[in-house]
């Protein structure tokens, strides 16, 4: 089960890997079908746990990493999280299935799609199976930043350009919104733990602080699916 946070670690480990494969692979052979791997993979050894969920419900799993502050990298693997995992696990092989046949390895600068693409699908995985609301923040921005450079990939062009800075800067402003609902939100619950925050969930709506802290979270949920009123980029 430890083997887990293999599951999140790989796509950032296969991103630091892609511009050397891009370098040293035959320049005849795209660099798309090495990274087809990773969602595939990812794909298949997600959809085994789908037996245990359904078996146990939810699996718990936590890694210390700033114990001093009680933030680890705690995962809940649950019906919805293991759904939105196969999601964009299986988006993902499609998306660069697709660009194989659609980007030329010649004219496209692929290493740098590449590593955007896995970086953003292992901050949307962190994002799903995180349980710690500020492991979750961290992910959260990463996805960010990892669109920015997407909408940016071609930036020669001026439209690219002008769209990754609105994305980069609404994202921005609606994380650290979220942020601040976060540190609300952790104050009246008392825990960092998303699991815990729903167990408390009758304290947590019974406090002044609920509606501001809702209000944070969903701005930062309304910015970063381009919801109205942030929907220009």
């Amino acid at each position: 089960m430890s083997y887990f946070y293999l599951v999140l670690a790989t796509p950032f480990i296969f991103a630091l890997l892609v511009p050397i494969l891009y370098k040293k692979i035959n320049p005849r052979v795209h660099t798309g079908w090495f990274v087809l791997l990773v969602p595939l993979v990812l794909f298949l050894y997600l959809l085994s746990y789908s037996a245990e969920v359904y078996e146990r419900g939810a699996i718990y799993l936590s890694l210390p990493w700033i114990p001093s502050y009680d933030i680890n990298l705690t995962v809940t693997i649950d019906g919805l999280s293991l759904i939105f995992s196969l999601l964009i696990t299986g988006i993902g092989f499609l998306v660069v299935l697709y660009s194989i046949y659609y980007m030329s390895k010649l004219k496209e600068a692929l290493h740098n799609f590449y590593v955007y693409i896995l970086l953003f699908m292992g901050s949307m995985l962190g994002l799903v199976f995180s349980d710690n609301i500020f492991v979750l923040y961290v992910f959260w921005e990463v996805t960010s930043i990892s669109s920015f450079l997407l909408i940016a990939y071609w930036f020669e062009r001026e439209h690219s350009r002008t769209g990754a800075l609105k994305s980069l800067l609404i994202t921005i402003f609606g994380g650290f919104a979220m942020l601040a609902g976060f540190i609300l939100t952790s104050i009246i619950a008392d825990t960092y733990s998303i699991q815990e925050m729903i167990g408390k969930i009758n304290v947590i709506q019974s406090h002044p602080f609920f509606i501001p802290a809702m209000v944070l979270i969903l701005t930062g949920a309304f910015t970063k699916s381009a919801q109205f009123p942030f929907s220009i980029w």
